[in-house]
């Protein structure tokens, strides 16, 4: 055994109990001290239920403003394929798209998720580094509690101007594209290269070297090549 992994062994034979609020607030002020307790301990419903109620929370203190910038954006759609909503069936619509946002608000933070712990899972057991699918899930979820500002952001920004922005993308590098380019891959790339997103990222190397035990270069190096690849899927998936 080398003297990284008796190292990594040592360090987690002794590490402090944390509590649950002790782990949230530790993800943002000391995530070391966190992801060196998850390593031994990983913990995965609590961030993931947090990561599903922050959205929702920004919806229902925003509804009014939320459901009207949605049926703008609909109605805006069906008039640029000849189509008018009529008040017939507004309100059935009004109702399936709300109950659809929320569903798929929920989704997309599930797979998100998985997919960010699966990518980064089976590249460390490419390089034979430690850990199971959990630990990996548990180090995603809690780091991902970071790109939930950004929906205090976004409910701060609609306070401003008074209307919903339905663009998660605000504090991305995205905005300063014209809108036509909208559904390029560019964009989709430029969406995901974020402050919060950059911040989360670092926070699960710091994990990914905690319990990979493949050291702090060779782990950083492959978060980097995840982050790489979930830019490139996003970039794929805005353009299709």
């Amino acid at each position: 055994m080398d003297k990284t992994n008796i190292t990594k062994q040592e360090q987690l034979e002794d590490v402090k109990e944390l509590g649950a609020i002790e782990r949230i607030i530790g993800v943002f002020i000391s995530p070391k001290k966190v992801m060196k307790w998850l390593a031994k301990n990983p913990k995965i419903l609590l961030p993931i239920l947090i990561s599903i109620i922050v959205p929702l929370i920004t919806l229902v203190l925003n509804y009014s403003s939320f459901k009207e910038a949605l049926m703008t954006a609909i109605e805006s759609e069906l008039a640029s394929m000849g189509e008018v909503l009529t008040p017939e069936n507004k309100g059935a619509i009004e109702l399936f798209v709300v109950i659809g946002s929320i569903v798929g608000a929920v989704g997309t933070v599930l797979l998100d998720l998985l997919t960010i712990s699966l990518i980064l899972w089976g590249i460390i057991k490419i390089f034979k580094g430690k850990g199971d699918l959990t630990h990996y899930i548990s180090i995603v979820s809690h780091a991902g509690l970071i790109s939930l500002l950004v929906f205090v952001v976004i409910s701060v920004v609609s306070s401003i101007r008074g209307e919903f922005n339905l663009d998660v993308s605000i504090t991305s590098l995205a905005p300063v594209l014209p809108a036509r380019w909208e559904d390029t891959f560019i964009y989709g790339v430029l969406s995901n290269i974020e402050i919060f997103n950059i911040w989360q990222y670092f926070v699960i190397a710091i994990g990914t070297s905690e319990v990979s035990c493949l050291g702090k270069g060779k782990s950083y190096a492959i978060v980097g090549i995840v982050y790489i690849a979930i830019l490139l899927l996003a970039g794929i998936m805005q353009a299709i």
